[in-house]
């Protein structure tokens, strides 16, 4: 019964999406719309699941993604701004693999920048699903390898 409800409250959020447009899916508790979004959270899942890249990363950015504590719907410090700045500067720094460091960087950008028709706080949404993503890939690679 509590699944029931839960879904129906995804459903809902998905169709509320986009002004009502009902053009999205509700992925990993956070509605995503099938036009572009979802293609872009699926392409970088697949970069953040380089070999390379380590879980921590992706933890991390994910952290980063729930903007801090909320309230009435504004986040109530931009620390989470700083962290980013902080975390991917170092991670470039100490990344030797220039594959990395361009991913790195270009998950910098889009945190502070955004990207074409992203910006940065959506950026955020979308890289905070690409990590749970890749966390949950990561895990049933591990798992099928140890079987």
């Amino acid at each position: 019964m509590k699944s029931a409800e839960l879904s129906g409250e995804m459903e809902k959020q998905a169709k509320a999406f986009n002004d009502n447009d009902k053009n999205a899916i509700n992925f990993f508790g956070e509605p995503v719309s099938w036009d572009w979004e979802f293609d872009f959270v699926k392409d970088l899942k697949t970069k953040l699941s380089n070999e390379k890249i380590n879980s921590a990363f992706c933890i991390r950015c994910k952290s980063l993604s729930l903007k801090d504590k909320y309230k009435n719907g504004k986040s109530e410090t931009p620390s989470y701004k700083w962290n980013a700045a902080y975390y991917t500067s170092k991670n470039i720094r100490n990344t030797k693999d220039l594959g990395v460091r361009s991913i790195i960087k270009e998950i910098q950008i889009g945190v502070f920048a955004g990207i074409e028709n992203i910006d940065s706080e959506r950026y955020l949404d979308l890289l905070g699903i690409a990590c749970r993503w890749t966390e949950y890939h990561k895990k049933s690679v591990k798992q099928n390898n140890n079987n």
